[in-house]
């Protein structure tokens, strides 16, 4: 599991704990989503996340995201048909906010082999171990960063 650089305190909470995760994985598109959905801004790259208080940030020498925690009302694993190639998934856990808006999703990339179209165990098995690690169910709804309800 990702820590925390010496500007940051470690993860704390359930949903710190997941963000660190995600940006530790290799093969990832992390898409940033604003007003409404009229923008989006795809981001590659692994990085630490830092936690201070209710924030966290996670820079990279060509991009930066600072977010609150507390905007985070639910953490959806979803494993779903793919928009971009017919007959193939798309893997990907998504943050969202307290009215159930998308905030941060962070998509599983490179999941098939891009010769003989079949997909990559060790890529899924990624996803799913991730899954596993945080409960194992699909949805999550959150209060202070940690999932309701749940143990």
């Amino acid at each position: 599991m990702a820590v925390a650089g010496p500007a940051g305190a470690a993860p704390r909470r359930w949903v710190e704990r997941l963000i660190a995760d995600l940006f530790a994985q290799e093969d990832m598109v992390y898409t940033v989503v604003a007003g409404e959905s009229l923008s989006f801004a795809e981001l590659m790259g692994r990085s630490t996340p830092e936690f201070a208080g209710d924030w966290w940030t996670v820079e990279t020498p060509s991009w930066h995201i600072h977010a609150r925690i507390g905007a985070i009302g639910m953490v959806r694993f979803v494993r779903e048909p793919s928009n971009h190639s017919p007959g193939e998934e798309s893997l990907s856990v998504a943050l969202r906010g307290t009215q159930g808006e998308r905030l941060l999703v962070a998509y599983f990339v490179n999941l098939y082999d891009r010769v003989t179209k079949q997909p990559r165990v060790a890529a899924f098995g990624r996803w799913e171990a991730l899954k596993a690690r945080y409960g194992g169910q699909a949805e999550y709804t959150l209060v202070d960063g940690e999932p309701v309800g749940w143990t």
